[in-house]
């Protein structure tokens, strides 16, 4: 997958270390999201941006690699993660509406 046409940027995760996201800013940015990756690097992952705060689902339902999946309030606040399997067909949602995704 390249990402040469996606804006970066670097953030500390608690607990996690320090990584590089891909920021996924439009539609059909978010739609792909890492659904095409075979490989991830090594302390990189995305993060999805939204406008305001939502309750849609995540499925890796087309993704081949195993998948932290990170959302978090307004504040950047971690609301629920989930760890992924490759191609789990089962979406995963917190119970609250969130603002940011961040899979890792």
């Amino acid at each position: 997958m390249n990402f040469k046409n996606y804006k970066k940027i670097k953030t500390a995760i608690k607990g996690r270390g320090n990584y590089t996201l891909w920021v996924a800013d439009t539609p059909a940015k978010k739609s792909l999201g890492l659904s095409r990756v075979s490989k991830l690097p090594k302390r990189h992952g995305m993060i999805f941006i939204n406008d305001k705060d939502v309750d849609s689902h995540y499925t890796m339902k087309n993704t081949s690699i195993p998948l932290t999946i990170i959302f978090l309030d307004k504040d950047f606040n971690v609301l629920q993660y989930f760890n992924c399997r490759p191609f789990q067909k089962k979406s995963v949602q917190p119970a609250q509406k969130y603002r940011y995704v961040i899979e890792i």
